[in-house]
């Protein structure tokens, strides 16, 4: 009777060694998966994944500077926030700044139709699309989001942990171009925090300036998030 007992225990101890044995060797496997994959399968894994998004929110900050001027139009973006549903609803709201005056205001544009809060009734006013600095910031937002994955150079893995890859390099400041028109041509620093198990970008950083107007130590920071959340856009009143 004790031998059948002893029997059943060291027969139960054997079980469980046999699947902590093989849960450990998934965990080794994924874990040597993780190790051994390159920043170009990274980066290509992060552009599919990008590419294949139907919506997705971005929000710009500055550290240093007033902000990011915008085109020619005497604007500087000081700070904005952009809901976007592929391929023609977006929502942004932002602040521009017109010298020392700080200018609230948001955009909707769904499919053809554009509409802006105008800065000094409060009042929402149809307009046309390329005429509102807002749309020309979404434009600029999209540019330096999918351009820095496309166009970084010299990457390497500054960091990881268990949820992000970390990837620091160089980009030129030509993805600007859409915001800024005019850029320099020196390198700017950028670091890309990538989601490991999605490859989806949560936060691009940019360093360095991108035109002879920003502050020398201006780090522009993109955090991108609700991926694949749909927004609701709708047309606002006129009243």
């Amino acid at each position: 009777m004790l031998f059948k007992k002893i029997s059943f225990v060291c027969a139960g101890l054997l079980i469980v060694i046999v699947l902590f044995s093989i849960s450990c060797s998934k965990n080794t496997e994924s874990d040597m998966t993780l190790k051994n994959m390159s920043i170009d399968q990274i980066l290509k894994k992060t552009k599919i994944a990008m590419r294949n998004l139907n919506s997705y929110q971005l929000d710009l900050k500055h550290s240093s500077g007033t902000g990011t001027p915008v085109g020619n139009t005497g604007l500087t973006l000081s700070e904005a926030s952009a809901t976007i549903n592929l391929p023609d609803d977006i929502y942004i709201e932002g602040n521009l700044l017109f010298g020392n005056i700080v200018l609230k205001t948001k955009y909707i544009k769904k499919k053809s139709d554009s509409y802006y809060i105008n800065p000094i009734t409060q009042k929402w006013e149809s307009i046309e699309d390329n005429s509102n600095p807002l749309s020309l910031a979404v434009n600029g937002l999209n540019e330096i989001l999918f351009s820095t994955i496309d166009q970084i150079e010299s990457p390497t893995i500054d960091s990881s942990n268990t949820n992000s890859y970390i990837i620091r390099g160089e980009i030129s400041p030509s993805i600007f171009n859409t915001l800024l028109g005019e850029t320099l041509e020196k390198s700017l620093e950028t670091k890309i925090t990538i989601d490991k198990n999605l490859y989806q970008i949560n936060k691009i950083e940019i360093s360095g300036q991108a035109s002879k107007y920003d502050d020398p130590k201006i780090i522009r920071k993109l955090t991108i998030s609700n991926f694949d959340k749909p927004f609701d856009i709708s047309v606002p009143s006129l009243k």
